[in-house]
């Protein structure tokens, strides 16, 4: 069950802005600024307020009326470990004894080992946090990495720290890996999350026990 703020009126443009201009929104289409809103707040003709929102959003007339949606690009194979990274987050699972609700799964795409770290939201901060913290500061950088086009990785904030280590970003439609192999390997992680705050999970152990693999 997800647990959402109801906002008045007097606060309701803040939290579109918030959730639609800021870096962390990145200008992105209404049903993913929805989705966004909805994901923390709830007040009745939200659905309206995002769409009118949105439509008349002067950032967006004017990308709308140059820039034309590029196609996919077929992602060549990886040829060598830590050339790519792979990004996605799983959830919201049930809340864990430390109040996290998502995973955020890196896998490397060459060796397929993945680090499966639980959070407590799925944002552009905290997904900029956990890749510095736990895989930049502990393996150094990659050459690219590769995410579908989620909010938290399409944001102003993750591309500048892409761009600060010098990593290409690299999007895809929908999921980066298959998210219902990730959810079933995630899963006896979940089960398992130690009671110290902010402890490591490696899912790629749980799916060498199992004989599994993710999909990248």
């Amino acid at each position: 069950m997800v647990k959402q703020i109801v906002i008045p009126p007097v606060l309701r443009d803040t939290i579109l802005e918030r959730c639609h201009d800021s870096p962390i929104g990145g200008h992105l289409s209404i049903e993913k600024t929805l989705y966004a809103v909805l994901s923390h707040y709830y007040w009745k003709g939200a659905m309206s307020d995002v769409r009118r929102y949105v439509k008349t959003c002067p950032v967006c007339a004017e990308n709308n009326g140059r820039l034309k949606k590029a196609p996919n690009m077929p992602i060549q194979p990886a040829n060598y470990h830590f050339e790519r990274l792979c990004v996605d987050f799983v959830g919201p699972l049930t809340l864990s004894r430390n109040r996290n609700r998502y995973l955020i799964v890196f896998i490397d795409a060459f060796t397929r080992y993945a680090e499966v770290i639980p959070v407590r939201d799925c944002t552009a901060e905290i997904a900029g946090l956990e890749f510095v913290n736990k895989i930049v500061n502990r393996y150094g950088t990659c050459k690219n990495i590769l995410s579908y086009r989620g909010a938290a990785f399409e944001s102003d904030l993750f591309r500048e720290i892409c761009k600060l280590y010098s990593i290409k970003k690299l999007s895809v439609e929908g999921s980066g890996e298959n998210p219902h192999a990730t959810s079933r390997l995630a899963a006896p992680v979940w089960r398992r999350e130690p009671a110290e705050t902010g402890a490591r999970l490696f899912g790629f152990g749980v799916g060498c026990e199992r004989g599994q693999h993710l999909r990248v």
